[in-house]
């Protein structure tokens, strides 16, 4: 079972979509996912949410959907992990 976190550009519909999509197929494969506090904001995506000090342990991957500001906090979010 692998650990994911996603970190969605949450002014992306499409982002939001394939955020919520990837979550439903991996959690159907049993792992676990996640995404950050902030997502909380959006009902698709508020179940995953996690705090912010919390979203790398014992993470496997991250995954950033939106562009280059979106991948950047992404690695600000998980690097020191």
């Amino acid at each position: 079972m692998a650990t994911v976190a996603f970190l969605p550009h949450r002014g992306r519909p499409q982002a939001v979509a394939l955020t919520r999509a990837s979550i439903d197929k991996l959690q159907a494969a049993g792992h676990e996912c996640r995404v950050e506090e902030a997502a909380a904001e959006l009902p698709v995506l508020a179940p995953f949410a996690v705090p912010n000090e919390r979203l790398a342990d014992g993470l496997d991957l991250a995954v950033s959907l939106g562009g280059d500001g979106t991948m950047l906090h992404a690695v600000a979010l998980v690097c020191g992990s």
